[in-house]
């Protein structure tokens, strides 16, 4: 059964966002993972996280948290999404790099947002 995600998802992921090149890893995501069930998707957070340093681990959750507070952009199911996305990222986890990335975009991070995001923002799903 094919996904429908919500256009918002769009605006947050625009190039003005993501330079043309992170668009392209984004694409190449989308082809990848677009398919997959909550379950894989949570599967993949879970591996991807330890590539990803706590630091940057604290900034997605910053960020969450801040998408989370834009009244109008999110209504209350995916606020609850978001506190649920929240809750997959282990900010505790020893075996994470402890080197921080260059940038926020970077690899293993973006890949871990654009997870994260796909989580909050596709529609007509039930894992609660």
């Amino acid at each position: 059964m094919p996904r429908n995600y919500n256009n918002n998802l769009n605006f947050v992921l625009n190039n003005s966002i993501l330079s043309d090149k992170d668009m392209e890893e984004y694409k190449q995501f989308m082809k990848k993972y677009d398919k997959k069930s909550d379950r894989y998707l949570i599967r993949e957070i879970k591996k991807v996280q330890k590539q990803v340093s706590i630091e940057n681990k604290k900034l997605h959750v910053k960020n969450l948290e801040t998408l989370a507070n834009m009244d109008g952009f999110v209504n209350d199911f995916t606020k609850r999404k978001i506190r649920y996305v929240n809750k997959l990222l282990d900010l505790n986890d020893a075996s994470a790099e402890s080197e921080v990335e260059s940038q926020f975009f970077d690899g293993a991070s973006l890949l871990l947002w654009f997870l994260l995001l796909v989580i909050i923002f596709r529609q007509n799903t039930h894992y609660y």
